[in-house]
């Protein structure tokens, strides 16, 4: 920054400046109980529960006790173009090959 007073220089200011960005997850530290409870909730079908620090240990047997099946479906496509492509492009670049290996050997151009 420059500045003058009564058209004198004044002597260069010089300043320094730190930009941080916020820390999203410092911003609220405390455990929301309430959003763990309507969570666990939610999920309970599955197993879901909410446990604080104190009961801890019955979270292991929780687990231990419950039954554990997981489902999942699985859906693949596959464009039978597609599929017939490839061996037809291999069946081609063959044979152009070939015919390249049986002039060169014969002397043909």
């Amino acid at each position: 920054v420059r500045a003058t007073a009564d058209d004198v220089a004044l002597e260069p200011a010089r300043t320094a400046m730190v930009v941080e960005s916020p820390d999203i997850e410092m911003v609220e530290a405390m455990a929301n109980f309430e959003l763990l409870r309507r969570m666990a909730a939610r999920t309970g079908a599955a197993g879901g529960a909410f446990a604080t620090a104190e009961h801890a240990d019955t979270v292991l047997e929780r687990i231990l006790a419950g039954q554990h099946t997981v489902r999942r479906r699985v859906s693949q496509s596959e464009n039978l173009a597609d599929r017939a492509r490839r061996p037809l492009l291999l069946f081609i670049v063959g044979t152009i090959v070939v015919e390249w290996v049986w002039r060169k050997r014969c002397g043909l151009a």
